[in-house]
């Protein structure tokens, strides 16, 4: 799984050069947690892996 994992930030530029032709056009893309994330502690993302992953969407 890669929810917020280390390999999220990898993911999302590996996903991003996708469209990168269509940067012009494109004014945002809609950032989604998936539903089975759930409210427990323990697979909740933290502050650090929100931050690290928000760095890299911009």
């Amino acid at each position: 799984m890669r929810k917020l994992s280390e390999e999220a930030p990898s993911t999302w530029l590996e996903f991003s050069k996708l469209f990168e032709p269509l940067d012009e056009s494109v004014d945002f893309y809609l950032f989604q947690l998936p539903p089975n994330l759930t409210c427990h502690e323990r697979q909740t993302p933290t502050a650090s892996q929100t931050k690290q992953l928000s760095g890299v969407v911009g």
